[in-house]
Order: structure tokens, then sequence, then C-alpha cells
């Protein structure tokens, strides 16, 4: 009768020991969890691009023997800054219309092209700016670009011609029309010179 109950005790125990492994959640129990897995995110790197943008100037560039056009968008848009600055007795505003510095030290065979350029033709061009705002009379201001006429006679003037070393399209006495109110009026450009067909302004008023 002993033995039979040792016998009892013992095939609980069994049963009890092979209860707790086949079911770990069981009370008592403390299972080991694999740690959480760790999330890893993605960044896309987006390539950085940079544009570099080099603008040259007209001036800079070699001369080429392109005859300019009246009708060019280039020269009718100077012509327009020209009125513009007349009207408004502003030179500054026309300064693109005018021989480009760069261009005439290519262009001149005397020693300094710089200084002749500011004292002298910058100089001339702010003053006859000036005089032409007052012969278009009271209402000056009010001028507005209309349409233009080149001269008669371009002439291609070569090296050694007016103190030169390069060459370029010459013309004398092209018209501008201009719109003052209901009038039209026009003043006169003395003397223009071609940089790589483009025309530009060098004497508005006499030459001096």
């Amino acid at each position: 009768m002993r033995v039979r109950g040792i016998l009892l005790l013992a095939f609980f125990g069994l049963c009890l020991a092979i209860t707790i492994v086949a079911f770990p959640g069981h009370p008592g129990h403390s299972a080991t969890r694999p740690p959480p897995r760790s999330r890893t995110t993605k960044h896309r790197t987006v390539p950085s691009s940079t544009t570099t943008t080099t603008t040259i100037a007209p001036g800079d560039l070699p001369q080429t023997k392109t005859f300019p056009s009246a009708s060019d968008p280039v020269f009718l848009a100077h012509m327009r800054a020209l009125v513009a600055a007349v009207a408004s007795d502003q030179p500054k505003l026309a300064i693109g219309a005018f021989f480009p510095l760069p261009a005439y030290i290519q262009v001149k065979a005397i020693a300094d092209p710089v200084t002749d350029w500011n004292v002298r033709l910058v100089a001339n061009f702010d003053s006859d700016i000036g005089l032409v705002h007052q012969q278009l009379g009271p209402d000056a201001q009010r001028a507005q670009f209309s349409s233009v006429s080149i001269g008669a006679g371009p002439t291609w003037v070569v090296p050694g011609v007016e103190l030169n070393k390069g060459s370029y399209w010459r013309d004398y006495g092209t018209v501008v029309y201009c719109k003052v109110g209901t009038a039209i009026r026009s003043f006169v450009i003395t003397s223009m010179i071609s940089w790589r067909g483009e025309w530009y302004v060098v004497h508005l008023g006499k030459i001096r």
C-alpha cells in the first residue's frame, strides 16, 4: 500500500513536469522572449546639382564682319532705352546702347582707351542726352520710342583709319523717331559703330 502511494506521487509529479514544459505560459514559468527587432529606416540620398552660368559680354568677344540689322531685337531694345534716357534725362538708362568699353579697347590704337572712353565719349554722351531732352520740348518726359532709320551709307572701317587697330561698320545720321503725346518728333544720332553685328551709339551729338 505504501509502495502504491509512492508510485502515485511519482506519477503525478512526472505529469506536472511534462505540463510545465509543454505549456511555458503556465503561471510560475518564466519564459525568455527574444529581443524585439529594431527597425532600420532607409534614407534616400538625392545628389545635389550645382549649375554655374557664365555670361560673356559682347565687348569681351572678338569682332566679326556681320552687318548690323536695323530690325534686330537687341538694337531696337537699345533704341527704346535711348528714348527712355532722353525722356527722363537719365543717361545711365541708355548705357547699354553705348559702344562697350571692352570693344573700344580692342578697336583703338591709343595710349589710354579706358580714360578716353570714360572722360571723353561717355561724358559727351551724358551731356548730349540732356541736350536732346531739351530739343524735344516741354513734354519730353512723355516721349516713347516709335521707330528708327539707319543712315544711308554704312561703311566698313579698316585698321589704320581713325586711330584704329580694329575694324567696324560705321554709320552717320541715324534718325530716331519718338511719339510725344500725339506728335511725332525725332532726333539724330551723329555716329554709330558696330560690334559683332550690333549697332552702338558712339557720338549722340557732335563729334568732339
